[in-house]
């Protein structure tokens, strides 16, 4: 959608976008809201309702650029699952674009691409993920929602002129299960989880520092579950520059990080990671 229009899409179904079989270019969108890289941007507006998106390519997805927003409530988004061709995403907000995703369930984006660079470490490697917050407008959510058997559950990046002072986006009570190596992972910005339950994978929780952020990755946790994570419920990946990472704060409160290998792993020269009444 472009050109300030609107897409009411309820009750339908979009089963194939991108090439057969699928490759490793980064095309093909089952339903693209905005584009940010045209000149003027493009704006798009959707809501979406009990809608069923698969057999894409790149992503099921994309709510992109200033001015854009989407409603994504009760649809499905499926994935290919494991594959080596490319690293798929769910649903993708970004470059300034508002996104609110209520009820829905996201699966099977996997990268097994490791000539692309597809693997397991935050700081080194690409993951597909369920939910791609790259740049999302504030008051963008995730909300009442099942992120499973992704890479990564929900991604987020924020990219304001300024360090947020406050949450500019949202995670409540989500359901993350089986995601293969994070269930949430924040970049730079700032991110609430409130009523959240993460289970399975290598991180429940990971933070993100390295030289090249432009402000530090920062966000509360506050009555979520964490389980049956084989690294920790909390993992802070940082490149440990003595110059150039940020220092944040990740607040964890009355949540329960009891069945991980670890409840924090903290490797970095200078986050906090504060813990207040948990299990």
């Amino acid at each position: 959608m472009a050109g300030g229009a609107t897409l009411n899409f309820t009750i339908s179904s979009v089963t194939a976008a991108g090439a057969v079989p699928l490759n490793g270019c980064q095309g093909g969108v089952g339903i693209q809201v905005g584009m940010a890289w045209t000149t003027p941007v493009e704006v798009g507006h959707a809501t979406l309702l009990n809608d069923n998106i698969s057999g894409y390519q790149k992503n099921g997805i994309t709510v992109d650029g200033t001015g854009s927003s989407a409603d994504i409530d009760d649809t499905t988004v499926t994935g290919i699952g494991a594959t080596a061709q490319i690293a798929q995403n769910g649903i993708q907000i970004s470059n300034g674009a508002l996104g609110t995703i209520r009820g829905s369930t996201v699966t099977g984006n996997e990268c097994d691409a490791t000539a692309g660079n597809c693997g397991p470490s935050v700081l080194d490697n690409t993951t597909a993920v369920g939910v791609l917050l790259y740049g999302p407008a504030a008051g963008s959510s995730v909300t009442a929602s099942a992120i499973n058997d992704n890479d990564t559950g929900v991604y987020n990046a924020e990219d304001t002129a300024k360090a947020p002072s406050s949450p500019v986006v949202s995670l409540n009570l989500d359901t993350l299960t089986g995601d293969r190596y994070e269930g949430v992972e924040l970049d730079q910005g700032w991110a609430s989880l409130t009523g959240d339950s993460i289970n399975g994978g290598e991180a429940g929780i990971a933070v993100l520092q390295y030289d090249g952020q432009t402000y530090a990755a920062n966000g509360t946790a506050t009555l979520d579950t964490i389980r049956n994570e084989s690294i920790a419920a909390v993992d802070v990946a940082s490149d440990q520059a003595a110059v150039g990472d940020f220092r944040g704060t990740l607040s964890v409160a009355l949540s329960d990080l009891r069945g991980n290998a670890a409840r924090v792993l903290n490797n970095s020269l200078n986050y906090t990671v504060l813990q207040l009444l948990n299990l």
